[in-house]
């Protein structure tokens, strides 16, 4: 097999209210649309990491509260926001706004 360099997607989840969303879960889904990795918001700075992304590969991203998160429901209802970024290394920045 072939060694893929790796790379990762961080960045901060907020609220509309331009209050941090920390404990939200953010995915990463491949173009496939699988599952490729999972994070949860720090708590005090809403900031995520996802690590172990095949470089300069493209992943739908889908972020739900923290609310949503204990529950296991995951639906596109409130509380629901998505976003699209490239797996660099150094990581590249993608920040998302809940609905």
């Amino acid at each position: 097999t072939l060694f893929k360099p790796t790379g990762s997607i961080t960045g901060k989840v907020m609220t509309k209210n331009n209050t941090i969303a920390g404990g939200a879960m953010v995915l990463a889904y491949d173009s496939q649309g699988a599952e490729k990795s999972r994070a949860v918001a720090d708590a005090k700075t809403g900031i995520y990491t996802l690590d172990r992304l095949n470089q300069n590969e493209s992943y739908t991203l889908k972020v739900f509260s923290s609310a949503k998160a204990k529950a296991g429901t995951w639906t596109t209802e409130a509380g629901y926001a998505t976003g699209t970024a490239t797996a660099a290394s150094p990581a590249v920045t993608l920040n998302l706004i809940l609905n």
